[in-house]
């Protein structure tokens, strides 16, 4: 089995694996706020140091003032991505993998996911409604988590992820199939600006 991870290790919110949207101050945004979390992790996993809790939450709200209400698409967490990078003297792009129902395209997702890793670039997956009742992680549906680690196997792949502040390891195949649509999303750095 090839484990595929980032080069450095995946710490936010120590001790906690990334953050939670349970932390948000609002019921509304603890039901929507996988998107800025998983937008709160990458640009503190960009920064390059682990930030404590109360440190992480107060960035959290703030990205909620960049992505302006709930993420829908990858569009509009891309926009509000660059609006948060920029405020920290960061200039990212984007770029972003599509895959809709059973058709998943296994051998492109695994290229994708192990190239942004390899790379040290964690990347932001956007799962879509469920296909049936019988779908795997019925409640990862309509959610943003973030991808870590890859493990792959010569017919099977794994996802490493950060949800809630805790790392999950999935079977992609299983994981995907069972949503109607995955969006994989990885910010690229442009160019470091020096703060004024």
């Amino acid at each position: 089995m090839k484990h595929t991870a980032l080069p450095r290790p995946f710490e936010c919110a120590a001790p906690y694996f990334g953050g939670d949207q349970s932390w948000f101050s609002k019921k509304r945004d603890v039901a929507t706020g996988c998107g800025p979390v998983a937008l709160t992790n990458l640009l503190v996993y960009a920064l390059g140091k682990p930030f404590s809790r109360e440190a992480f939450q107060a960035l959290q709200e703030e990205t909620l003032a960049h992505l302006r209400g709930p993420v829908l698409s990858p569009l509009s967490f891309c926009r509000g991505a660059r609006s948060l990078f920029r405020a920290h003297g960061l200039s990212i792009g984007s770029e972003t993998l599509w895959c809709f129902g059973p058709n998943i395209q296994s051998q492109k997702v695994r290229a994708f996911v192990r190239e942004c890793l390899s790379a040290g670039h964690p990347v932001a997956l956007l799962l879509g409604p469920n296909r049936s009742r019988r779908a795997h992680r019925r409640d990862f549906s309509n959610h943003w988590v973030l991808i870590t680690d890859l493990w792959e196997e010569e017919e099977t792949f794994t996802l490493g992820m950060s949800s809630w502040g805790a790392f999950h390891k999935e079977p992609g195949e299983a994981l995907l199939s069972g949503k109607w649509f995955a969006a994989f999303t990885v910010l690229l750095p442009l160019k470091t600006q020096r703060p004024l």
